[in-house]
């Protein structure tokens, strides 16, 4: 765990650096990709917390838990490493088909 920590760390690390160096030579980001960022990682959580409560409620309770573990990592994924959005998209999207999945599964 320890060593996935210090891997999440170091790219954010570098990410972070980045954003520093343009920031000093006078760029910026959109001004739409902050909100952007902050509702694609609050779909991944919302993914997780219904699948965390299909998980709780259903019998056939594994795919479910499938579906939360992945957006616990995908968060993680989002947190630290910071993809670009087409690919935040994607995992988003990646969530909520597994969600479907889940949802058309029988109790």
């Amino acid at each position: 765990m320890e060593f996935v920590m210090n891997v999440g760390g170091f790219v954010m690390h570098q990410n972070m650096m980045q954003s520093i160096k343009l920031r000093a030579e006078g760029g910026t980001e959109p001004a739409w990709l902050e909100s952007i960022e902050i509702a694609l990682w609050l779909a991944a959580l919302l993914s997780g917390s219904i699948a965390a409560g299909m998980y709780l409620v259903r019998k056939n309770w594994r795919q479910p838990l499938i579906v939360a573990t992945l957006a616990v990592v995908i968060i993680f994924v989002l947190t630290f490493i910071q993809p670009s959005i087409l690919v935040r998209t994607l995992l988003d999207a990646g969530l909520v088909i597994g969600l479907i999945w889940s949802a058309k599964q029988k109790a």
